[in-house]
């Protein structure tokens, strides 16, 4: 039994892995940077996670999608040189359903466009509570809280991390 629930648990992690591909273009300070992809279902989005700064999160228009491929330009990519950042790619079946780019550094600027680039350090107060003695655990379920009464209500409650080299965010 505990091996069949094992399996469930690793199948459900790997099938969210990537349900279309995704090509990403050079990113350069402050040029466009265009982002292409086969398969999905639209909506879509791109969410960009700077390693230090605020995401930024992109709705991609439904005409940018048609006969099973897209295709969107975010028209100035407002990091500066040598940041390292992530790219994720979501569509309607849910986050991160395209995959999320190995770590993607910014070129030097192509166009000597002039963009702004001021980078803004939002303070995050988040505590997260989980009773002792059982380890929180990947693809598993945590939800012992004392708010459960918010969390039986807003089902299914889903936690990603995105991680950058070998340490979290």
């Amino acid at each position: 039994m505990h091996l069949v629930r094992f399996f469930t648990y690793i199948a459900s992690c790997l099938s969210v892995a990537r349900a279309f591909s995704v090509t990403v273009g050079t990113p350069t300070q402050c040029d466009p940077l265009t982002i292409s992809w086969t398969g999905g279902q639209a909506p879509f989005e791109i969410l960009l996670t700077p390693s230090d700064g605020t995401y930024k999160n992109y709705s991609v228009p439904t005409s940018a999608f048609s006969n099973g491929k897209g295709s969107y330009s975010i028209s100035e990519l407002s990091l500066s040189a040598q940041t390292p950042f992530l790219l994720t790619m979501s569509d309607a079946t849910g986050f991160g359903s395209g995959g999320t780019t190995d770590i993607l550094i910014v070129g030097n600027p192509i166009a000597n466009n002039d963009c702004n680039l001021t980078t803004t350090h939002p303070s995050y107060d988040f505590t997260w509570y989980h009773p002792h003695p059982h380890p929180m655990t990947s693809c598993r379920n945590a939800v012992k809280s004392p708010f459960r009464s918010f969390l039986v209500q807003s089902r299914p409650l889903k936690l990603c991390n995105l991680f950058l080299a070998d340490n979290q965010l």
